[in-house]
This record gives structure tokens, sequence and C-alpha cells, in this order.
């Protein structure tokens, strides 16, 4: 250390609370570290020049905890370091990333004052079931040049997409890490590749200045910004964590409070396998928002699921995914099992259906890709999951032939149709409402580049795919039957003379589930719903033949008709009851009141 650098004193404070903060002029420390903290370094304000020192005293150490204040440094920036290695500040609120001469990287940290102005800002809250979720990577997002926003691959890139998101009609954003993580990765990868997803070693109480429009400084009140302005336009805003085997519970905690508390999130989505579910439901600030899991926690979810009295628990239904792309493409024995997912929304805590995700193929690549490829990861391709449950419809990926376009168009709606018309919550991966491709890439963890982000342009060639996945988002929106608070009941309980939710087949009321059963029919009875909702008959024929299915009888006020399907030609009639359907197509039929001049027409009949 230079003796030309100014020493600041030190002196010795409060454990709590943890991390670094203002006290007036003065810098307050309590680090909890198993490295032999001797030293801060201070850094003249948004700068990497080095503006001084302060020694830590051993008075001021207590086991692995060192709590001190370091005085007249309340304008720098600071750096722990152990002997001559720099250690990171795990609860720190702002990170610095600066590129030195030799190729190293410093990082140093910074403190702030809590200014923004949240104009009467409050926290969101939609039931899971009445929720329909989009999840995203904030750099992602709008960082493609075709975006149109001014701010590309920023959260306030997001802000410029509000109208495009209520447009699609999603209720709740999700993003994937937008805390401070590495984005070094280790060596042996493909060159340029980088930790684009943000899973690893993290500080988990910092937004990431990289998304941030001017960088370092600017990130706190910039996302704060995005929240409050997802917020006025009523949409939550849901926030990923992955935590690190070995992260200390208690650090788990204070992250999630400091994130509830401060940047006003309206849920959490963690990896529950190293953060403290019991301690989360117990605690009086966290236990106020939705939590979400990557999977079954296997803990009796009758006394988790409930948080404050409402259903804030959900876990990731992984079935969901496999189930319907396997029933999609006309794999043997998935009538049963897609029966079983349509419906399955427990009392006890919500669960969220997903037809893609950054871990599996896109929902364009699906249809458009039998196998992976995942070669510019570096991984010679040995990456990623081989089991895709993936049909290209003919050709292996791109594909200019006008039949296969048109197929793919139909299964892409097909999925889009069961997803959103099952009970679980549905949640969108980004891109997939515009036939995002990632090139049959089903792992781009590392592809901070043009295979990851959305291109706008898509939205151009593949409107219809947008536009209709906006209809049946309405569509659920409008139809209370279809997002219920619980699994129904397939009985009738309300002596309506229809249960809430029946199954049928060729015929109604049978239904083929044996093995090589690929078709069903599902009637939702408006009964259930409220104030008069319409019923809902899908019929699903995933064979590759035209197949004919009776339409349950209504009462003689009603009469069916067609709202939307895969394929919409004049092959799709109903005639007699009977309803013609074409190969591998989903049609959906409401039922609405008769006209007077239909009744006068029917009688005549009646009359001959």
């Amino acid at each position: 250390m230079s003796r030309e650098m100014k020493e600041f004193k030190t002196e010795k404070c409060s454990l709590l609370p943890m991390g670094s903060g203002l006290n007036g002029e003065n810098l307050h420390f309590s680090i909890n570290t198993k490295e032999a903290l001797d030293k801060i370094i201070l850094f003249e304000h948004g700068t990497r020049k080095v503006a001084g020192y302060a020694r830590v005293q051993e008075e001021e150490h207590f086991g692995d905890l060192y709590a001190f204040r370091v005085l007249n440094a309340a304008h720098y920036d600071y750096a722990l370091m152990a002997g001559e290695k720099y250690i990171r500040d795990e609860y720190a609120k702002a990170v610095n990333h600066y590129r030195l001469e030799d190729g190293t990287e410093l990082e140093t940290y910074s403190t702030y004052v809590d200014d923004f102005d949240w104009q009467d800002d409050e926290r969101i809250f939609h039931p899971f079931e009445d929720s329909v979720m989009y999840r995203l990577h904030v750099k992602g997002f709008t960082k493609h040049h075709s975006s149109g926003v001014q701010n590309r691959g920023c959260y306030a890139g997001i802000v410029e997409k509000i109208p495009y998101l209520r447009e699609l009609g999603v209720t709740t954003v999700e993003l994937m890490p937008a805390y401070e993580f590495d984005e070094q990765i280790m060596s042996g990868r493909a060159r340029g590749t980088k930790n684009y997803w943000g899973y690893g070693t993290a500080n988990y109480f910092a937004p990431k200045a990289g998304f941030s429009r001017y960088g370092k400084g600017s990130q706190i009140n910039e996302f704060k910004e995005m929240v409050r302005e997802l917020h006025k336009n009523q949409i939550e805003v849901i926030m990923e964590f992955h935590f690190v085997e070995g992260t200390s519970p208690h650090t788990i905690m204070d992250a999630l409070r400091f994130w509830v508390l401060e940047y006003h999130i309206d849920g959490i989505h963690a990896n529950f396998n190293v953060a403290p579910l019991n301690m989360i439901k117990s605690d009086p600030i966290i236990s106020m928002v939705k939590i979400i899991s990557n999977y079954d926690t296997g803990e009796n979810m009758e006394n988790y699921g409930h948080f404050r009295d409402k259903r804030r628990f959900a876990i990731m239904n992984d079935t969901y995914i496999v189930q319907e792309r396997r029933f999609i493409k006309s794999d043997d024995d998935q009538v049963s099992g897609m029966m079983e997912q349509l419906r399955r929304n427990p009392h006890s805590h919500a669960i969220i259906n997903y037809i893609s995700n950054h871990n599996t193929m896109s929902l364009m690549d699906s249809v458009s890709y039998e196998v992976k490829h995942n070669e510019a990861n570096g991984e010679k391709n040995t990456d990623g999951t081989d089991y895709n449950y993936s049909w290209n419809c003919g050709v292996e990926g791109p594909s200019r032939k006008k039949k296969v376009q048109q197929l793919r168009r139909k299964q892409i709606e097909n999925a889009i149709t069961l997803l959103l018309l099952s009970q679980g919550t549905p949640m969108l991966y980004a891109g997939d409402e515009m036939g995002k491709s990632c090139r049959g890439n089903n792992n781009p963890y590392c592809q901070d580049n043009e295979i990851s982000w959305l291109n706008w342009n898509d939205l151009k060639t593949n409107h219809g795919i947008f536009e209709y996945m906006k209809k049946m988002i309405q569509f659920r929106k409008e139809n209370v039957i279809l997002h219920q608070e619980q699994e129904p009941h397939m009985m009738d309980t309300r002596s309506c003379g229809c249960p809430d939710l029946s199954y049928h087949g060729a015929e109604p009321w049978k239904v083929d589930q044996s093995y090589n059963s690929r078709s069903f029919g599902f009637l939702y009875s408006g009964y259930y719903g409220k104030n008069g909702d319409a019923d809902i008959y899908v019929v699903c024929n995933m064979n590759w033949d035209r197949r004919m299915f009776a339409i349950p009888y209504l009462d003689k006020k009603k009469n069916w008709e067609i709202f939307a399907a895969s394929e919409e030609d004049d092959s799709i009639t109903s005639v007699q009851r009977v309803l013609s359907v074409n190969p591998r197509t989903i049609c959906v039929l409401t039922s609405r009141q008769k006209k007077e001049n239909e009744k006068i027409k029917e009688k005549a009949e009646e009359k001959e």
C-alpha cells in the first residue's frame, strides 16, 4: 500500500444490519466472511481511482463477522481485501465492474441514498388462477435492433414495451436473473460465449448494472422505474433467483426481504433445494408475495401452499410440457395423461404450466427440429437434454415448403390452445408468441446474441401466431370456468344436469383411452362460471386422418358455434350435431343463445 495514500479511520459499530450502508458521513460495514478481511479500499465515486484505504482493527472482528464504520467515507465506492486478494461483498447493493490494463477485472461496490419517487406505488396481486405469466430475459427481450426501442436490452426497454405486453394480455412478467451475476464461464467453451442466463455465483442484492441504460450508478432507479410503470399498468413483477449451493439461509432471507421491500417486486421464483421454504413461509415480509418453486419440494402443500389465507405458492409443472408435446405430435398412449394435465389444479397450491422455457426448444423449434442443434455452445452438441419430444413436420430446420409451414403453424396453435384451456396457470416464454427460433439450440445458456435475442421482425412474419395467442388469452380471461381456484370436481355439484368438466370421444361421454387413441373432447359447463358463461366444448384430433365427433347435447335454448380451430376451412362443419375435424386439429366450440328465427325454424322442422 502506497505511503502517500490517505488512510481513513475506523471505529467499532453494531453487527446489524448486515452489509454496507450509509451512517451520516460514515460507511457502515457488517461483513460475514471466512476470509481474513484486513483492508477496505476506497475509490472516487463512479471511478476506479483509488482515494484511500482503511485498516480493519482486531477489536472490530467477531468470529467470521467484521463490524465497523469507516469515518468520513460516505461519498466513496469501496472494495474488500484479504491480504492481496479482493473478496466479494455478498450484501453489496450496487456493483461496478472495471477492466484493468492487465486484462483483469476490478469489482467495486457503491452505497446509495434512497431518493426514488414511487408515486404511491402499490404492490400488485393477481391470484394464480387469474394470471397469465410471461417469462423473459431483460437483455434478450429488446436487445435486437428490430425491437424499435430507444433503450435496447435494458430495464427501460421493458417499459417501452408495456403497450405490447398489454396488447398480448399478460398479467405477470417474470424476469430471469436480473441481479449482478458473473458473466464469465468455464474455459473450453466456444469463443465469445458467456453466462447469458445468469445462473451461478452472484451478488443477490444488486440489480445488474449491465441491464441499465447508463450502466454503473443508474441500475437501482431504473429497475424501480420499470417496476413502478409495470404496476401502473396492473402487471406483476416476479424475480427469479438461483442461489448456488452453500449460500447461507440467512443471506437468502435477507436478500429476498430486501427485494420485496426495496424494489416492490410481487413474487419470487427460486430453487428451494437451497432456499429455505419453511423460513419463507413464516416470514412476515416475504410471505406477502407469490412464491414459485422449480419443482415439488416434497413438503405438505396443505400447510405451505396458502400464505396469509391466499394461494401464494406455486410449483413449475415440468410434466405438462412433456405431456402436451407428446400428445400433439401423436405419440401412442397419451390421451389419459393429457386429460389429467388439463384439469390438474390443486386447491393447496398452484401449478405453472408451460410449453417452452429457457432450457427447452422454443415453441417454433419444437415443430421445426427433430433433434437439438447446440454446436454453437462449443460442447460438441453434448449439452442440453436429448429428450425434446419435438417433431420437425417433415423437414429439419427452416423450410420454404408451404405445406410444412402450414403444418407447423397448426401445431403451434394446437399447443397454445391446450395451454390456455388447461386449468393450471399458463406461462409463456418470451418470443413464442411471434414464432421465435433458437436455431434448434435447446440450451443457449452462453449465447448472448441473436440465437437468444428476440427478433421483432418475427412479429411481422408470424403475425398470425401472435393474433391467435392474443385471442386465446382473452378467451381464457373472459371465461371463468377455464381458470378456477381448484381442480374441477368432474361431478354435477350444482344439480344443473352437467358436471363442471367432462370428457368425450367420437360419442359423447365415451372416451377412448386405449394405447392407440389420439383424440378426445372435453366440455366445460358454463353453469360453473360466472354470469352465465358460455359452455365450451373442445375437440382434439391428433390422428393423421379426418375424424367425426358427435357434439354433446345442449338445452333447447342454445346452439353450438365454432370459436376457433387450428385449421379453419370448409371441412370443419357441424351438421346434425356431428363435427368433422381435420387431421392434427383442435376445434373450440362455444354455446350461445338461439336467435328467434332459429327457434321458429326448428319448430317448423318438428311439425314436418
